[in-house]
């Protein structure tokens, strides 16, 4: 499945000191045995001045996370006891306000934890088992299928995008080639083209960095969804076969938004300004080429921000063991170590859920800037040359690192 699925160590990073809550929970309950004999006002005033030493009363806040990063179906559903929910200080609360970002706050603690990597342990599984599997299947027909075999039913179907486009383009008189020709105008518009792609191959570059990964975790998720997608598809491809998949793809979603959509918008909002004009109005020259290369970025933006995100199969899945896994653990080991896992298990879905959504609207920023400069280009030049030569050169580039990372490594051997 073509999920954003972070591995166990980067839920890893999340751990909070179990140490600290075995210890914490352990005083707290010595003092109240200690001070058993005192009068209850004492007894209550004392409960109120150390709820904050309680590790289990930090729960309600530190989990308010999980509220507001899922959809409604996680919202609906409670995510913790509400025996458990402890008036909270003010000053506290201001404290915990910035502890929605768990990896940055914590990354300093040990990694290594027991009950966090069995809370990763238990969500991967969870997540592993969402689905059902028609996907996995058809992913696994895919990749066990001849390159050549693939690469040809991915060029039959980038032709047939391209005759739509084209017969589109002919029905409402717009040139399907978006102003390209063999001339020396369109060799120039390429020219151009590819000195604009210099600045996006070298952002993709240092997002591939290990320190840019360290500074944004979700570059990682990121790149990891991109893998997963086209996997199946460019796995056991050879890397010129890999670069002649990404060009027909590239081609073919060029000629489909820019010169079939955003021209077809254009005739649209072309209609309805005349209009407008007609009624007196005054619209500006370039209204309509704004207002339609807007809307198919702003398409572009939308559709990458929801494919990214979980799905609701996985948000239900997610839902259901969160609101079952203080009686789930409890049951399991005990009240003490059951509390313990529980926490960790709530912290894991809360750094999974914010990296989930940080991830996808990264993902969604991204092919939306990236839309939006290839619509300009082709605008300021005239000539679809020029966006073509620039999506070329950063898709060839990405294509090539993909093709890498799906390269087995090569064990060297061991001297001695």
């Amino acid at each position: 499945m073509a999920a954003l699925r972070p591995g166990i160590s980067s839920f890893l990073e999340a751990g909070l000191g179990v140490e600290a809550c075995f210890s914490g929970r352990a005083s707290f309950s010595n003092g109240a045995h200690v001070h058993s004999s005192d009068t209850p006002s004492a007894r209550h005033q004392r409960r109120h001045s150390t709820a904050s030493l309680d590790p289990l009363s930090q729960l309600p806040r530190n989990l308010n996370s999980l509220g507001c990063l899922a959809s409604p179906c996680l919202r609906r559903q409670s995510l913790h006891s509400r025996a458990r929910c402890r008036p909270q200080q003010a000053a506290a609360s201001e404290e915990t306000s910035s502890s929605s970002a768990p990896l940055a706050i914590y990354a300093q603690r040990d990694s290594t934890l027991p009950a966090f990597a069995a809370a990763a342990q238990r969500l991967e599984s969870l997540l592993s088992r969402v689905g059902d599997g028609e996907e996995e299947f058809v992913n696994s027909m895919l990749s066990e299928e001849e390159p050549i075999l693939k690469l040809a039913a991915d060029m039959f179907g980038c032709g047939c995008v391209a005759f739509t486009c084209w017969a589109f383009c002919a029905f409402c008189h717009i040139d399907p080639l978006g102003g390209a020709s063999m001339s020396v105008s369109s060799l120039k518009a390429a020219g151009l083209g590819l000195a604009v792609a210099l600045p996006l191959v070298a952002a993709s570059a240092v997002a591939r960095q290990p320190w840019a990964r360290g500074i944004i975790p979700e570059l990682e998720d990121v790149w990891q969804e991109q893998v997963q997608d086209l996997k199946p598809a460019v796995c056991n491809m050879s890397a010129q076969q890999a670069q002649l998949f990404a060009a027909c793809e590239t081609v073919a979603s060029l000629l489909l938004l820019l010169p079939m959509a955003t021209g077809g918008l254009q005739l649209s909002f072309r209609l309805y300004i005349s209009h407008l004009e007609t009624m007196g109005f005054h619209v500006p020259a370039l209204t309509a080429k704004v207002l339609a290369l807007g809307l198919v970025c702003f398409c572009m933006y939308t559709n990458t921000l929801f494919s990214s995100y979980a799905s609701e199969e996985e948000l239900e899945t997610v839902s259901t063991a969160v609101s079952n896994s203080e009686r789930y653990y409890v049951l399991q080991h005990g009240r003490e170590e059951g509390m313990v896992k529980y926490f960790a298990f709530n912290h894991v879905v809360a750094t999974w859920l914010r990296r989930r959504k940080v991830a996808s609207q990264v993902a969604a920023h991204w092919v939306a800037h990236r839309w939006l400069l290839l619509g300009f280009l082709w605008y300021l030049t005239g000539d679809l040359a020029c966006p073509v030569a620039s999506a070329l050169a950063l898709s060839s580039f990405e294509i090539h690192h993909l093709h890498q990372d799906l390269q087995p490594r090569k064990r060297t051997p061991k001297s001695g």
